[in-house]
């Protein structure tokens, strides 16, 4: 919750149980886009529901077990009930098949209510366990959609972002080719314009600085 108040929610999980989860998140964020920082891997894929439990010691299997594990005691129960009745039946007079029968009745109901207990623990753990789970998922997720906005880039924006860069790139390269070619041009043409104003001048005189010229550049 902390972190989805703060301004700086890596700092804030820095402090917490999730330190290395945004650590692992903070070595991502280092494509620099127009003098900022960001990461092309969503915060998901290190804030998501396992991670998070991990790092805060929540076994999820155990979690994802336990419904089935009230169901699973209580028809244990069941049963156990069930064979105890069976064992102490007395059909040795009719009296005591009478007494006996009573008895495993008793003793039925008994196991039977242990499956409704079971079942009925279950269905209030299942209850509790998604509440806790919705709860969770929300919290990560306003987490995760902060962390993005602040730090994703998709790969999609990312290689517009690299076209426009090498498309800039090229663009300054060949505008400095082309000053420099046409501040050669232009030179040569000054050159024989000079050349034909003084005509006595040997050709050799005349085109010497332009050769010089042209071996500088």
């Amino acid at each position: 919750d902390l972190a989805n108040i703060s301004d700086n929610p890596l700092d804030t999980l820095s402090e917490s149980k999730l330190a290395s989860n945004a650590e692992e998140y903070r070595k991502t964020i280092s494509i620099d886009i127009n003098g900022t920082t960001k990461s092309n891997i969503p915060a998901s894929e290190y804030f998501s529901e396992f991670a998070v439990c991990k790092s805060c010691g929540i076994n999820t299997r155990i979690i994802d077990a336990g419904a089935g594990t009230l169901v699973g005691l209580g028809l244990l129960g069941t049963f156990l009930g069930l064979t105890l009745g069976i064992q102490g039946f007395d059909s040795s007079n009719s009296d005591n098949i009478q007494s006996s029968i009573q008895s495993l009745l008793d003793g039925m109901g008994t196991a039977f209510l242990t499956s409704l207990l079971g079942m009925f623990l279950s269905l209030v753990y299942t209850i509790f366990e998604k509440v806790w789970r919705n709860g969770l998922a929300k919290r990560l997720y306003d987490l995760n959609q902060k962390l993005d906005d602040s730090y994703y880039i998709d790969d999609v924006e990312l290689s517009a972002y690299n076209q426009k860069v090498i498309s800039s790139e090229v663009t300054k390269k060949f505008s400095e080719e082309l000053n420099s070619v046409i501040g050669l041009v232009h030179s040569c043409i000054i050159r024989t314009q000079r050349g034909m104003m003084y005509p006595w001048q040997m050709p050799s005189e005349r085109y010497s600085p332009i050769m010089k010229n042209k071996h500088e550049h």
